[in-house]
């Protein structure tokens, strides 16, 4: 297990699409995430990493690439 802060390389990460309500209107929007889930214990967790925002532009087939792609940086700053 490579550890960094919050960075455990016993895990997957992966993009997730939140649909929430403003309690103002009740009007609907999405917001994007950063995950990471691992087993704990026998149990799945899942953690937000990052906050991605309502605007992000990526197309959903281009997620799990981008997801790989932090994943390999983040790894990379373990080595040294």
């Amino acid at each position: 297990m490579i550890s960094l802060g919050f960075y455990e390389k016993n895990f997957s990460m992966f993009i997730r699409c939140t649909t929430t309500r403003t309690k103002k209107t009740g009007e609907t929007y999405k917001t994007f995430r950063l995950v990471e889930s691992e087993r704990i214990d026998g149990k799945v967790k899942q953690h937000t990493l990052l906050n991605l925002g309502r605007y992000f532009d990526v197309p959903k087939p281009q997620w799990k690439s981008l997801s790989n792609r932090i994943d390999q940086l983040l790894t990379a700053q373990t080595d040294w």
